[in-house]
Parts: C-alpha cells; structure tokens; sequence
C-alpha cells in the first residue's frame, strides 16, 4: 500500500507543470510589479513596437509600449519616445538597446 501511494504520488509530481508565464510571444519578462492595487493588476511582461520607424540614427523613436499580466491580458499602455543616442545603439546591440532603456524608463528590471 506504501508502495502504491508513493508511485502515485511520484507520478502526480511528474505530471504538474509550472505555471506558465510567457503568454505573449517575444515579450520581455519582468519582475511582477502591481500595475492598479484596487483592480489587483500585477505586470509580468512588456513589449513594445516602433512607430514610424526610419533608416535614420540621429531622430528619436516612439514606441507603442504594452504591459501584460501573467494570462496575457493587457493591464497598461503607452508611448515612449527613444533618444537618438539610443536609436544609435539599437544598430550595435541590436533591440536589447531599446528593451533597456524602456526597463529602465519604467524602473522595471528583467526576471
């Protein structure tokens, strides 16, 4: 009977998962922050996408800054202008330059 009840509880182990948080694909993961505490709403991923996004390093960038919960419903919204000094970077490091400094704009920090 110990025998049964430990294969069951082996296997009922094996068989949980995590709970999965990276809903949104591609989106950074943060660090839970509570975005509203009266609507409980608590951000666990952000992303972003450039609007109006030219060939040219010495012009800022707007982006369309979204946050997310853990189920992957949209719990903030902005926009965020990038310093060209920024925009420049993104040629060199690649999106992490632009990932950075909106974290950073936010006082978010990666998980």
């Amino acid at each position: 009977m110990k025998q049964t009840l430990t294969t069951i509880a082996i296997l009922f182990a094996l068989s949980t998962q995590a709970q999965k948080v990276d809903s949104i694909p591609l989106a950074i993961q943060i660090k839970p922050l509570v975005i509203n505490a009266i609507k409980k709403d608590t951000a666990y991923q952000v992303t972003w996408r450039g609007i109006d996004i030219v060939n040219d390093t010495s012009k800022s960038l707007t982006t369309y800054v979204q946050v997310w919960d853990r189920q992957g419903k949209q719990v903030g919204e902005s926009n965020v202008i990038v310093p060209a000094t920024v925009v420049a970077q993104w040629m060199n490091k690649g999106k992490y330059a632009i990932d950075d400094f909106i974290l950073k704009f936010y006082g978010l920090s990666k998980r």
